[in-house]
């Protein structure tokens, strides 16, 4: 018979904090080669007069000026601004899509580049792996939709975070989707005899605790629980 103890050890926050920095400067360069394509090839077309006025050095009460009295290059100019707009809307959220949801459900445990980096990923507070459906939950409600919301009451959702993370270690789209972060740190995969225990063990903490391999733990809960699995024969 065997009895053994998991848990995992939350990640520290600084290491969340480098992984947005990380993320997002990627998301950052990507996005930014078709908007550069974009503007490059003309997508922002502005009208000949208001382009002279501008190479002449028209100051911008001169610009407002015409325009007030040019209503056609006014509309002209307006839609062209709305187009590019849309234009970076959509591939914004295409980036996100692809960087934050889909390339990280191909992925083992749901990593970015920047999680793979500072060496964390994300479980369910019980212990359990993510599924893809929390995953989708986690990013598309807890971050995309909280994000909208966010620019729509004025930071609040964002204060909220930093709350959250700097008390709790986690934010809102970790508790929307019952989750938080560990680390990866020294850690490999453990079996038991009859079936795979969701986790990691790490060596150095369990030598430092005094732990045999027989009787490892899988720690860091959130609330610094362990939690006993059944006993196997």
């Amino acid at each position: 018979m065997e009895n053994r103890n998991f848990e995992y050890i939350q990640c520290e926050t600084w290491r969340r904090f480098f992984v947005c920095i990380i993320d997002y400067v990627i998301m950052s360069v990507i996005l930014a080669i078709p908007i550069f394509l974009y503007l490059h090839f003309g997508g922002v077309k502005v009208p000949e007069p208001v382009q002279d006025l501008i190479n002449s050095g028209a100051s911008q009460a001169e610009l407002m000026e015409y325009l007030e009295g040019h209503q056609a290059v006014l509309r002209e100019l307006t839609n062209s601004l709305l187009m590019f707009l849309v234009f970076t809307l959509v591939i914004t959220a295409v980036v996100y899509a692809v960087y934050l949801i889909i390339i990280p459900s191909i992925f083992k445990d749901f990593q970015t580049i920047g999680r793979r980096l500072l060496k964390i990923k994300i479980v369910k507070t019980s212990g359990d792996p993510m599924r893809p459906a929390d995953y989708l939950l986690r990013e598309f409600v807890g971050n995309y939709l909280i994000n909208v919301i966010n620019y729509c009451c004025v930071g609040i959702p964002f204060i909220i975070n930093i709350v959250l993370i700097v008390t709790k270690g986690r934010i809102i789209a970790d508790y929307i989707s019952d989750c938080y972060f560990v680390t990866t740190t020294d850690a490999h995969y453990y079996k038991d005899d009859n079936d795979e225990i969701g986790g990691y063990t790490d060596n150095s903490y369990n030598e430092q605790n005094g732990n045999d391999s027989d009787n490892l733990n899988i720690y860091g809960n959130p609330y610094g629980h362990s939690n006993q699995d059944d006993n196997h024969e």
